[in-house]
């Protein structure tokens, strides 16, 4: 058996408690020397991945990953084994159309498996939206004419059109039919507007942004919040205090502010959750969401937080010191390194990637 479909079936049967992380894809980071790239037509497990970005699930158990520092897009079926899906592992741009695994992409982000089959990836430096088909051709469907600068994820629209976080543009962009408009943001950095049009307020750095209840959640990466836009078109802020002694300086320097929150400010104190819009939120990098529920990457704060009921929880990671203390450990004692991307899993489980430890881990919820 191996190990993707152990991790699953044993998941499933209630063996392993909540909160406990698993890696399904990546060896971890090697010493120096050894290639950042390696595995393909292997088990994920004993593969090498380089930073890995977003992260994708697609409907017959297996996963994209956005393997941005090896300018690949790498795929783990069901059975838990890898290849390259797109990229040549070369940093640059050869081109719009072709095969997928013959083209060039640099530093990608994001990925987004489509419902039709094939997949969206955001290939960040290179400044386009790709979309690559079922049969494995790729072209551009969105570029700097557009409008994209820097485009970091790329997510579902209720339309069927896709969302793009573009953090270089400080905008949330929404694409359909070779048409790319604006959801949010003006195009200043900054942090402005809340109350008011969407489309008029300022982000800094957006991370990702999906369909959450009636409207749109984004994280807003350098403005230490997750912010919301209602089906009106108007923005708010969801979650995060903002609080400019912790987060703009720190968000800057990434790394972890001094003195650093106490454990109560992080959603981690003894009744386990705390108010989302006065909590700490480091830089939230991805987001997922699964019912009324909104899960929150904090790539500084080392954690998965999730939004429940009105409230803010830490339930893996929370240290302020990056790291990896091993497998099958509770979430909330899991060492994470600056984690990034989120995807549903299936019922009560998250994939999360890990890329300061080159990995991407299996979070059981319930």
């Amino acid at each position: 058996m191996t190990l993707l479909i152990a991790v699953i079936l044993v998941a499933a049967s209630g063996l392993v408690p909540i909160g406990s992380m698993q890696t399904v894809a990546g060896s971890g980071p090697g010493f120096p020397g050894d290639p950042r790239f390696a595995g393909d037509g292997g088990p994920a497990t004993q593969a090498r991945l380089a930073r890995p970005a977003q992260v994708s699930a697609d409907p017959h158990g297996g996963f994209y990953i956005a393997d941005s520092s090896n300018q690949r897009i790498r795929y783990v079926d069901y059975h838990g084994r890898i290849d390259t899906a797109a990229g040549n592992g070369r940093q640059g741009d050869c081109g719009d159309d072709g095969m997928a695994w013959d083209l060039c992409l640099s530093l990608p982000h994001g990925v987004l498996v489509l419902p039709g089959g094939g997949y969206a990836i955001a290939d960040t430096f290179n400044h386009k939206l790709r979309v690559v088909d079922g049969d494995g051709h790729m072209r551009t469907v969105a570029s700097p004419a557009d409008g994209l600068r820097e485009p970091v994820s790329v997510q579902p629209a209720r339309d069927g059109g896709l969302l793009v976080s573009d953090a270089g543009a400080q905008r949330v962009l929404h694409y359909r039919d070779g048409r790319v408009t604006p959801v949010a943001g003006s195009g200043k950095k900054g942090f402005a507007g809340d109350g008011d049009k969407a489309t008029d307020a300022e982000l800094s750095a957006p991370a990702d942004a999906v369909a959450y209840r009636d409207g749109i959640a984004i994280a807003d990466g350098s403005n230490c919040r997750v912010r919301f836009v209602d089906a009106a078109g108007r923005i708010d802020t969801l979650a995060g205090s903002g609080d400019p002694g912790y987060c703009l300086g720190a968000a800057a320097a990434f790394k972890t502010p001094e003195p650093a929150p106490d454990d109560a400010a992080r959603g981690i104190d003894a009744r386990g959750d705390v108010d989302p819009r006065t909590a700490w939120i480091g830089v939230p990098g991805h987001l997922a969401a699964a019912g009324d529920d909104l899960y929150v990457v904090d790539v500084l704060d080392n954690s998965v937080r999730e939004l429940h009921d009105g409230r803010l929880t830490t339930i893996a990671g929370g240290s302020a010191r990056p790291g990896f203390t091993g497998e099958a450990g509770l979430g909330r004692s899991t060492g994470l390194a600056w984690p990034s991307g989120l995807s549903v899993f299936g019922p009560g489980r998250l994939l999360v990637t890990d890329p300061g430890n080159d990995r991407v881990r299996l979070l059981r919820l319930s």
